[in-house]
């Protein structure tokens, strides 16, 4: 994500950006996804001494270090493990299986409130870093070692529950609930997802019913 005016017209163009795909890029200029990749406002630019300081942590461990979807992405057992970039305010460690992490310090957090297996460590500062470095150390020391499990660890369980909205659509709708329940519970979980997520009733209910189409083709949201 995210220093320069001469990088910044390298990596956009109109109003598409490019996706970085070297670590000395994005370093510099950020995953190039958005209009403020290479310029001061980058989050990455911004957070760049911050991630240096944990990249080098990171790869004091065994991980092997690549760039996937713009982003610093450490792989282990050829799986992917984590991934290292910044959001606003904060360089931030995403572990795809950080569910299965041991956490005594209460450093991971769910990056969403429909997240399952994602856990992310949020850093602010150096000194946040160094204050957490013992605890984030040994979740790295996990990370690496989960990848070479043979243990099936259970993920919390989907939520799946309907809001009241879309039950009483689905009342008023037979073919809609039918066509609903034929859904794999994978495509099912996604449209809940976007339900609940509505703020508003109506908010809910107009996207309900923009799905239907959808829905009744059997295709994902």
């Amino acid at each position: 994500m995210r220093i320069a005016p001469i990088l910044a017209t390298a990596y956009q163009f109109e109003t598409i950006s490019f996706m970085t795909t070297t670590v000395a890029h994005f370093l510099t200029a950020g995953c190039g996804l958005c209009q403020l990749a290479a310029t001061p406002q980058c989050k990455v630019v911004i957070h760049r001494e911050l991630i240096e300081q944990i990249r080098e942590v990171i790869l004091d461990f065994p991980f092997a270090e690549t760039m996937k979807w713009g982003q610093l992405c450490y792989t282990a057992n050829g799986k992917n493990s984590i991934l290292l970039s910044a959001v606003k305010g904060a360089a931030v460690m995403s572990f795809f299986r950080g569910f299965e992490l041991p956490d005594p310090s209460g450093i991971l957090e769910a990056p969403g409130n429909e997240s399952r297996y994602a856990r992310v460590i949020k850093l602010v500062s150096s000194a946040d870093f160094k204050r957490y470095m013992t605890a984030v150390k040994s979740i790295l020391s996990a990370a690496y070692e989960v990848e070479f499990s043979e243990t099936k660890v259970k993920p919390p369980t989907a939520d799946m529950s309907y809001p009241a909205v879309l039950n009483t659509v689905l009342a008023e709708d037979p073919l809609y609930k039918q066509a609903f329940e034929r859904l794999t519970p994978g495509k099912q979980r996604g449209y809940l997802i976007y339900f609940r997520q509505a703020k508003q009733e109506s908010t809910c209910k107009r996207r309900i019913e923009n799905c239907r189409e959808k829905v009744m083709k059997g295709e994902a949201r």
